[in-house]
């Protein structure tokens, strides 16, 4: 985990993306991001969480005043059903995910629907590949980045598949991941996987939350597998959305 794609470097400087050894279960990642035909049937089936309840929301913490800021009547944009839902929290985010695990459990007992940690989006955004800068290898590939042209995210799933199949992993939206912040954490690291883990639990819960793999507005040579980000949890902006992950037995 870290940068890991400079061979010249790799072992032989200290910085704030210093590759170290992780360890990571098996789980389940969801191909693309989610949608905002998705989430409308969670705010549909949760009404605490559609935009007209914003002022609540708002009031407790649990989103900021961009929450959903293109909805209308509580229904997202014409035409904008297969692009990512973007402008929602953290806490709206892993609202989604426990709604989810309730039909998800039925096919897959014992299955806990969720974020997906730091450590498990690099791992599958790397898909299979060490040492390389992009999802797709050494090329930013048909992920959407920064161009005059662009105004927004693409479709979900508009980039080819990396090796494990999953799409826009670099470059359409940032995505939350379950983890906390911590800026200086990887110069925390050892040599041993399992130390990492310890330390990595042992980092105090923040109100800032990690960001992984860009959009649409960022140049795609700052964007790599190992970039990191961070926001507030209430934050809510039209460059970052999620993508559920699945604790499987």
């Amino acid at each position: 985990m870290g940068r890991d794609d400079v061979e010249s470097t790799l072992g032989k400087t200290i910085d704030q993306l210093l590759a170290h050894p992780v360890r990571v279960e098996r789980f389940l990642l969801a191909e693309t991001e989610v949608t905002n035909r998705q989430f409308q049937a969670f705010v549909d089936n949760v009404p605490e969480w559609k935009p007209s309840n914003r002022d609540t929301l708002r009031s407790t913490g649990l989103a900021g005043d961009g929450y959903l800021a293109t909805w209308v009547d509580d229904r997202f944009p014409t035409g904008s059903e297969n692009l990512p839902v973007t402008a929602v929290s953290w806490h709206a985010a892993a609202a989604y995910c426990t709604w989810l695990q309730k039909g998800f459990a039925a096919s897959r007992p014992g299955s806990t629907v969720r974020l997906p940690t730091e450590a498990e989006w690099e791992w599958a955004a790397r898909g299979g590949l060490r040492g390389k800068p992009y999802p797709s290898g050494d090329k930013a590939g048909t992920s959407v980045f920064f161009a005059k042209s662009v105004t927004g995210p693409g479709a979900a799933g508009s980039s080819e598949p990396n090796g494990y199949g999953l799409r826009d992993m670099a470059g359409n939206v940032w995505e939350w991941c379950a983890d906390s912040y911590a800026p200086a954490a990887y110069l925390l690291s050892s040599f041993d996987a399992e130390v990492n883990r310890r330390l990595a639990a042992a980092l105090p819960e923040t109100s800032e939350k990690v960001v992984r793999g860009g959009s649409w507005n960022n140049q795609k040579e700052l964007l790599r597998v190992y970039t990191r980000g961070s926001q507030p949890a209430d934050w809510c902006t039209a460059q970052l959305g999620f993508r559920p992950a699945a604790t499987i037995p």
